[in-house]
């Protein structure tokens, strides 16, 4: 929603249709302070949780939270989630979400200039405690459609288009 501030919600639909969050969605946080845009979200099956990665942003600064939603839409983060990466200048874009067997894992390009992108990471266990975040791409170049998938051995799989050698590679 963009009224009163930016925010991302999340719903949950059920196969009859039907919504099993509260009508309208939980928003990600509950702080007022900051504006939250560019969610995905990643459902675990097994576990019944629902898990949202989002750019926070503040005036000119923005970074990466994340929150963690259980079976019927109560942030199990904190109200206002867990700060992946701090507020900050680079430009925060491609955001990727993962549920894997163990919590998820998140995926985001960040900018301090223009065609400086760089690709990072960070898993989060159950608990929201964070691993990383982490590099995966950390040579800058123009970098974006960053597209992510789990595999059957419960790792993560990144594709983007890479313009560090002057032309379009994937």
């Amino acid at each position: 929603s963009t009224s009163p501030a930016f925010e991302c919600s999340v719903q949950r639909l059920l196969k009859s249709g039907a919504e099993q969050f509260p009508h309208n969605g939980v928003s990600a946080s509950t702080d007022a302070s900051k504006g939250r845009v560019n969610p995905d979200v990643s459902f675990d099956p097994v576990t019944q949780e629902t898990f949202l990665v989002y750019r926070e942003q503040r005036g000119s600064t923005s970074g990466v939270s994340a929150q963690k939603f259980g079976q019927r839409g109560k942030r199990q983060w904190t109200a206002t989630g867990v700060i992946i990466a701090a507020l900050g200048t680079s430009d925060i874009g491609d955001l990727n979400c993962l549920a894997t067997n163990s919590g998820v894992m998140g995926f985001w390009t960040a900018a301090p200039s223009f065609g400086t992108d760089q690709v990072f990471g960070a898993q989060l266990d159950g608990a929201g405690k964070i691993v990383g975040p982490f590099a995966v791409s950390s040579s800058p170049a123009v970098k974006y459609r960053v597209n992510s998938a789990l595999s059957s051995f419960g790792f993560a799989i990144l594709a983007w288009r890479d313009e560090g050698s002057g032309n379009p590679d994937i």
